[in-house]
């Protein structure tokens, strides 16, 4: 079950086919959310206007530091 979520910075993201994104920056525009600058895994860098956003079905990623090896 994938829901919107507010985007959140440096915060990770995945959607329905399992891509996991993170949000890097939050741009505003006249005191208002606009645009998300997102990163995929591979360093790649999208821009992402907010309607958009909510059309993109993620859900918030959540992982557990032990899962990779730190403690």
């Amino acid at each position: 079950m994938f829901c919107s979520h507010e985007p959140v910075p440096d915060s990770w993201y995945v959607n329905e086919n399992g891509k996991v994104i993170k949000v890097r920056l939050l741009l505003y525009q006249n005191g208002r959310l606009d645009t998300v600058i997102t990163e995929d895994i591979d360093g790649l860098s999208n821009i992402v206007k907010l309607n958009v956003w909510y059309e993109l079905h993620l859900s918030r990623y959540c992982y557990s530091p032990r899962s990779l090896g730190k403690y």
